[in-house]
């Protein structure tokens, strides 16, 4: 399945690269619904192969790149995908250590923090000192949901790569293409444009049309919790929540209705308002970490009652919505 929307970074990525000029520290939005973490696969096996110089793809056949396809290249070393609230000091001293050795295969050596949002201070200050002063043949790309909610200091030391998002047409054309199934290009995309492998899950279940979910129902609508019974529809009501949490971040923090992937959700949903007090940040993180957390157990447990599960949930939305 293609991505036409990551092109321009992977050009970018490359041209800095053909230059001579590719960071050891990059920056690279994470959102795993717009695909960033297959650019972010596509670029690390690139870095470890073998055989990229001069090449704007991995070869596949070098031992690099079979190793990197069995899911155990020693020299590739991922933290921040678990479902812990924040990165602690103690995860980047133990990167720090792995980058220390030399690589493994004798080549290339690649880091990449997901979610680096979630570093605390400390962590944060531990791995400007990697970024400072970085292991030879070594890059580190720290993946960021909110690349601005990182320190200072530490942005000053990346090459930052953003992922544009596909446009209605684009997205309406490839969601027809995946599909198999016409989309027409119409304003009712527009909230997918963050989310296109979502849309793509959605379409397929028949439920595209009905945008954030959550947002209406925060608005006073009637849920649909039917759609709740089936795991995937209670990870689909996740991704609603989630993203309308995000949106609230954002809001809180930038007041730019432009920079948030559902504005009228938002509005529509009372989590903001010029005559409301604003939600804690810490409450939105901690609601945040608890979406994350029934996630993890949608996808280990069996015989869940994901109905309850979500309900259970969205009381808890509507309490901060309430305030």
């Amino acid at each position: 399945m293609k991505l036409p929307w990551l092109r321009a970074t992977w050009q970018a990525l490359m041209q800095a690269a053909q230059n001579q000029r590719l960071s050891h520290g990059l920056a690279i939005i994470w959102n795993p619904q717009l695909g960033s973490d297959r650019l972010l696969d596509q670029l690390s096996q690139w870095l470890l192969c073998q055989h990229s110089e001069g090449q704007m793809k991995a070869c596949g056949q070098c031992k690099s790149c079979l190793l990197w396809h069995a899911q155990g290249h020693p020299d590739y070393h991922r933290i921040g995908d678990n479902d812990d609230s924040s990165i602690g000091v103690d995860a980047i001293r133990q990167l720090q250590q792995r980058l220390s050795t030399s690589a493994n295969q004798g080549g290339h050596k690649v880091a990449v923090i997901a979610e680096a949002e979630k570093l605390t201070v400390a962590a944060a200050n531990a791995l400007l000192k990697t970024l400072e002063e970085p292991p030879a043949a070594t890059t580190i790309i720290v993946a960021s949901r909110r690349y601005q909610a990182l320190l200072p200091t530490i942005r000053s030391r990346l090459q930052y790569y953003p992922v544009t998002r596909p446009g209605i047409t684009q997205l309406a054309q490839w969601l027809t293409q995946y599909g198999e199934q016409p989309v027409n290009a119409t304003e009712t995309l527009r909230v997918w444009c963050d989310a296109p492998l979502t849309a793509l899950e959605r379409l397929g279940q028949g439920t595209l049309q009905s945008a954030n979910s959550m947002a209406g129902v925060l608005g006073g609508e009637t849920p649909d919790t039917k759609s709740w019974a089936s795991k995937e529809g209670a990870l689909g009501a996740l991704d609603d929540m989630e993203r309308l949490l995000r949106d609230t971040l954002c809001y809180q923090q930038t007041h730019n209705e432009s920079l948030l992937i559902d504005a009228d959700g938002l509005m529509q949903s009372g989590l903001v308002g010029d005559t409301r007090e604003p939600v804690a940040t810490s409450a939105l993180n901690d609601f945040l970490q608890q979406c994350h957390q029934l996630r993890a157990r949608l996808r280990q447990q069996s015989g869940l009652n994901t109905q309850l599960a979500i309900q259970q949930l969205l009381n808890q939305l509507r309490q901060l919505a309430q305030r």
